[in-house]
């Protein structure tokens, strides 16, 4: 069954694939793996997805990975949960920039 994590806290310098090796090498079985980047400069914004391939409980891979260090910083991990739709009124307009 497949499960979404939030990953935090990652180096601006981890990418996709260093995400989904550092899974990769803890024995998980990753369907995808997508760092978060700015839409303009197209950096890393910090934070990232997971999707693992999991049978048993998420709290294992909580248990065993939370705090982990991948690129020397110690990863946030938690269980991702749907956002919810937005609706227009929230919203702010875009500013118009000439």
């Amino acid at each position: 069954m497949a499960k979404n994590l939030f990953i935090g806290n990652l180096a601006y310098e981890t990418d996709n694939h260093a995400l989904q090796a550092f899974f990769e090498e803890a024995g998980y079985k990753v369907l995808r793996a997508n760092v978060v980047t700015d839409r303009e400069t197209g950096r890393s914004k910090g934070f990232g997805f997971v999707e693992l391939d999991l049978d048993g409980p998420v709290a294992t891979v909580l248990d065993t990975l939370n705090g982990q260090s991948l690129a020397g910083r110690p990863l946030r991990i938690d269980e991702a949960h749907q956002r919810p739709p937005r609706r227009d009124s929230d919203r702010r307009p875009r500013s118009t920039r000439n």
